[in-house]
């Protein structure tokens, strides 16, 4: 039970708790001493949330009452401590501006023993007076309860005179939630079966328009009723555990989802907290090209060069012994030496020979005589009259390899996507609702056969 059950069901179905006149939950509350007593102490019940006005209908345990606050006490406990025990003590609660000829009442509550003939509330009066010379009978109120077949009834005046109307396919279990409705024409009354989600209900046609108003409303008793002789005395032999007055009427339907709330506790769960990412967009990056941009040279080292050449000249004549004159041939070698490089060749010449110390006369018109060639035997050995002549230009040089230089060319190659994100947290599987956490054993539907009455 959970009065923060009854308040979802009232904003969800109802949108609002302002029709919720009155609530009293004995499994929360058990009363205390009225705090404004002083000689005399008395037992009340403070209207409770989620009622729309907590500050009005006060209910006074009619019982609770002596000359100190500790005997009071003790007799509030014994009176609604864990339920509301009609057989120890009625409840009054004040009008204060219910109306009286259009409400709907919702009542949660368990035989202490047997079904028995009760008032489960009431304040239905008959009265009689003289106006004039003429003897009016008046009567004001109503009661509402259950008789000795199970069956629910209500009673009250009407212009025809008194009048009630009874249930009787309602069968009434071990624990009931019963409803009741009316709107100045028909009497609704019903019973809820939660866990088969059926109402079971029966409408009387009833003019509740002409019931008057009386001051107060009685829990378990009233001021007119055959098994009393006043609203203080007890006449049902249950127990409430929930207790809620509606101004207005109700619908069964609408009134079984209210006991819901009332009898089931309110639960939320929040889900699964998550966090999703969505694209929403690209962002394109353009690819070039990798390749030789141009060429460096690096120096690679040095090269130390010698040019020019060396020149050998004589004669060479072999091995043997070899007579001749000027004139005759000879052969001049060249050999070139670079940084131990050499080369060689001969060159054809005529002979001259030294020992005449280039001493020339012309002896005659002929060729051999025009150059003044002198004649005669000459032995020749080996090489003779070898002169060297070098004309060498030595230098260092450097030496560079070419390195091909790499980079981004301007050529195009393709487009690279990057996904943009957008990062969103939400809930997922957010559910509430209500959860019954009573047994089913004492809302059972064949209490009154296993307890012998038919």
């Amino acid at each position: 039970m959970s009065a923060s059950g009854l308040h979802y069901i009232l904003t969800s179905k109802l949108q609002t708790n302002e029709r919720l006149a009155a609530y009293y939950d004995f499994a929360e509350y058990n009363g205390e001493v009225n705090p404004e007593s002083s000689v005399t102490y008395t037992g009340i019940l403070h209207n409770q949330y989620p009622a729309y006005d907590t500050g009005k209908h006060t209910a006074t345990i009619v019982s609770a009452t002596g000359a100190t606050e500790v005997g009071v006490s003790g007799l509030i406990t014994g009176a609604v401590s864990g339920r509301g025990r009609l057989d120890q003590s009625n409840l009054k609660i004040p009008i204060e501006g219910l109306d009286i000829n259009s409400m709907s009442l919702l009542v949660d509550f368990q035989w202490n023993a047997e079904v028995e003939n009760g008032v489960i509330l009431g304040s239905y009066e008959r009265f009689e007076e003289t106006v004039g010379s003429v003897d009016v009978t008046g009567s004001r109120g109503f009661n509402f309860g259950i008789n000795d077949r199970g069956n629910m009834f209500f009673e009250a005046y009407q212009p025809s005179g008194p009048s009630i109307v009874s249930t009787n396919s309602i069968e009434m279990s071990e624990r009931n939630i019963i409803g009741l409705s009316f709107d100045g024409g028909d009497v609704v009354f019903s019973k809820f079966d939660l866990f088969n989600d059926v109402v079971d209900k029966e409408t009387f046609n009833f003019n509740s328009s002409a019931i008057a108003q009386p001051t107060d409303l009685y829990v378990g008793g009233s001021s007119q009723y055959f098994k009393s002789s006043s609203a203080s005395v007890p006449t049902v032999n249950a127990s409430l555990n929930e207790l809620a007055i509606f101004s207005g009427g109700i619908s069964p339907h609408t009134l079984k989802q209210l006991s819901s709330g009332i009898l089931g506790d309110y639960f939320y769960n929040t889900g699964i907290q998550s966090v999703q990412n969505f694209i929403t967009g690209y962002t394109d990056t353009v690819i070039y090209e990798t390749g030789v941009t141009g060429i460096t040279l690096q120096s690679a080292g040095s090269l130390t060069v010698s040019t020019g050449r060396v020149t050998y000249t004589g004669m060479f004549t072999g091995a043997s012994a070899v007579s001749g004159s000027e004139g005759d041939e000879v052969y001049v070698f060249y050999n070139y030496d670079n940084d131990g490089l050499k080369t060689s060749y001969k060159e054809k010449l005529g002979y001259l020979d030294s020992s005449n110390s280039n001493n020339y006369a012309p002896t005659g018109e002929g060729a051999f005589d025009t150059l003044g060639l002198q004649s005669g035997n000459y032995t020749l050995t080996g090489d003779i009259a070898l002169n060297l002549e070098a004309k060498l230009s030595t230098g260092s040089y450097s030496i560079y390899q070419q390195v091909e230089q790499t980079g981004v060319l301007s050529v195009v190659s393709g487009v690279d996507k990057t996904a943009l994100y957008e990062s969103v947290t939400g809930s997922t599987g957010q559910y509430s609702g209500i959860v019954f956490n009573e047994s089913i054993e004492a809302l059972k539907s064949d209490y009154i056969y296993y307890k012998g009455l038919r």
